[in-house]
């Protein structure tokens, strides 16, 4: 689970990396949760998981994509192949890829909910995602009423690992 644990992390990390200002003035935390359940199925005690990653840097831009036609948190987290880090030659500061890391964790998940908070556009976010990210509930949007972060929690599906 580990893996499923670090992409989340680097697109946090990444995230603040390139707004150096959001990093001095407001980028406090970088939290993990873990939170292990067992839950009665069929009789038989089963265990699951949910991880939590959490920043206070700045929040992503809550508004619509000009090109896809969605929300930008919906774009970076909910639909594969519309990243923009895709130059081989380019210099890299953190460790990801092509956008994938935090969308392979949605898509390896039986639940994956996103959360985001922005004081540009004065709105906070909140998207799920459901059954391996084929289920996408619609985003709720609210005016801005706290400060900014970024919170990502979801359930790795532990039938793909093979360990349910």
């Amino acid at each position: 689970t580990f893996t499923l644990i670090l992409p989340t992390n680097l697109s946090a990390i990444s995230h603040a990396q390139f707004d150096f200002h959001s990093i001095i003035d407001t980028f406090q935390t970088i939290g993990i949760n873990f939170i292990r359940f067992y839950k009665m199925v069929s009789q038989k005690w089963k265990f699951g998981f949910w991880f939590q990653i959490y920043n206070n840097s700045q929040g992503i831009p809550v508004e619509m994509h000009k090109e896809q036609n969605m929300y930008v948190p919906t774009t970076i987290f909910g639909q594969l192949l519309t990243s923009s880090n895709f130059e081989d030659d380019d210099k890299k500061v953190t460790g990801g890829r092509n956008g994938f890391g935090a969308k392979l964790c949605n898509v390896f998940s039986t639940k994956f909910t996103l959360e985001t908070a922005n004081k540009e556009s004065r709105k906070e976010f909140k998207q799920s995602w459901s059954k391996n990210m084929s289920k996408a509930d619609d985003p709720k949007i609210k005016p801005l009423e706290q400060k900014e972060f970024t919170r990502i929690t979801y359930k790795p599906d532990l039938e793909k690992f093979n360990m349910h």
